[in-house]
């Protein structure tokens, strides 16, 4: 036989055998199936081609093969389908990688035992840690009460209230007497603090409304 017809032979072989694992692994498959299915029908037909060819047989398939060849085919497609089957389902490891895989587990277990022993050290030492902490909190003393932000705002807009008002002398008090036709409450805080200035009293830039008025009244100065 040809090597020609040969490796036809074999490419017609491993159609097959693809096109059947295609089909046992993704029946569902029709994509896949249809290719596997097109290798099948161009490899046959390149095979029968050749024969045709060199022999003029009708059907190849029967009557050309000889019984060295149809052995060797069979081992070839027997020694596909054992490496199929073992990569399908995770063939256990041969003798020569057994050696290795057992140094790999052992170092795979002391790594292991380093990272529990890590793991329960670091663990005691900070369970530790957390202790000292705890005691360190208890026995340190409470912190004193921290003034919140109402407070503290409400302590901005406070005004001190003026000092006791101090009878003017008579002079002041004949300066600063008020015009019974003038009525000070309709008068603008601007307004009763020029007042205030030009009657010689002080502390008037502090002063409110109220304050000034009462002030301007009894012809007290508000305060220095």
């Amino acid at each position: 036989m040809s090597k020609k017809i040969k490796t036809a032979l074999r490419d017609l072989v491993d159609a097959l055998e693809k096109h059947a694992a295609v089909t046992a692994e993704r029946p569902s498959s029709s994509k896949r199936a249809g290719r596997a299915t097109a290798k099948v029908r161009t490899a046959a037909a390149a095979y029968t081609a050749i024969v045709a060819d060199k022999t003029g047989q009708p059907n190849p398939f029967v009557d050309f093969l000889d019984e060295e060849t149809v052995i060797s085919l069979r081992a070839e497609r027997d020694a596909v389908a054992r490496k199929h089957g073992e990569k399908k389902s995770g063939s256990a490891p041969t003798a020569s990688s057994e050696p290795s895989s057992g140094k790999k587990s052992k170092k795979g277990d002391e790594s292991e035992a380093g990272r529990k022993s890590g793991k329960k050290s670091g663990g005691e030492k900070s369970g530790g840690k957390t202790d000292g902490e705890a005691r360190a909190k208890g026995d340190a003393p409470a912190p004193a009460a921290t003034v919140t932000t109402a407070d503290a705002t409400a302590a901005t807009l406070f005004t001190p209230p003026l000092p006791h008002a101090v009878t003017a002398d008579p002079e002041v008090a004949g300066d600063t007497a008020t015009d019974p036709e003038r009525d000070l409450t309709a008068m603008t805080l601007v307004q009763l603090r020029a007042i205030a200035r030009e009657a010689g009293l002080s502390g008037v830039s502090k002063a409110t409304k109220a304050q000034l008025i009462e002030h301007l009244h009894a012809g007290a100065t508000p305060g220095a």
